[in-house]
């Protein structure tokens, strides 16, 4: 009886003993568990980090695009305004060209005329200045 009490006591020391052994193992793994997930997590909230610091970046630079287009847009309006008053303009003086070298040919030819009625009367005169020589 006390070999049956003494292999009794020793399966219960080894059951003791390998509970013990089992909760080690379990808060092991529980405790590998936990700093996997934390370790998952943390990669997670970098990756997530970064992807909002990406967007932010890309959001900026958008944002700096767009006001560079607005800018360019506006200040090609404005030139688009300056090249249309200045092409009113050309258009005004080229009509104030045309309308002087009207003029001008106009006054050649009143001038030629004129011209060519001196002449007439010049020969005229010349004539009856022979005609009176003649005569006299």
């Amino acid at each position: 009886m006390a070999d049956a009490a003494e292999v009794f006591k020793r399966g219960m020391i080894e059951a003791d003993h390998l509970r013990a052994e089992q909760a080690e193992a379990e808060a092991r793994a529980l405790h590998q568990r936990r700093t996997e997930l934390l370790q998952l997590a943390s990669r997670f909230e970098s990756a997530v980090g970064e992807i909002v610091h990406n967007f932010s970046s890309s959001s900026t630079e958008l944002e700096a695009a767009a006001n560079t287009l607005s800018n360019t847009a506006e200040a090609t309006q404005k030139l688009s305004a300056q090249v249309s008053v200045a092409s009113g303009e050309a258009s005004g003086n080229v009509q104030a060209v045309a309308c002087a070298t009207e003029e001008m040919s106009s006054s050649v030819t009143e001038i030629s005329r004129q011209v060519q009625e001196a002449a007439l009367i010049a020969s005229g005169a010349v004539r009856q200045a022979h005609q009176t020589n003649e005569t006299a």
